[in-house]
């Protein structure tokens, strides 16, 4: 991996800091504190996807 995609890892795990308690917090405390973590990673994951996969289909010619 170079350098500028550690600082994208690190930068959404920094965010899934900040994510995380929301994401316990809304589920009235039926989610543990992993799962909520793991549901936040799933999140910006999902986020992420989404964000590179409308770039792909309408800016192909950059990839």
């Amino acid at each position: 991996m170079n350098r500028k995609h550690s600082l994208y890892l690190f930068l959404g795990i920094c965010f899934n800091l900040i994510l995380a308690p929301i994401v316990y917090a809304a589920s009235g405390h039926e989610f543990s504190r992993s799962q909520a973590w793991s549901l936040g990673l799933l999140g910006l994951g999902t986020v992420a996807l989404s964000v590179y996969l409308f770039f792909v289909m309408f800016v192909p010619e950059k990839f």
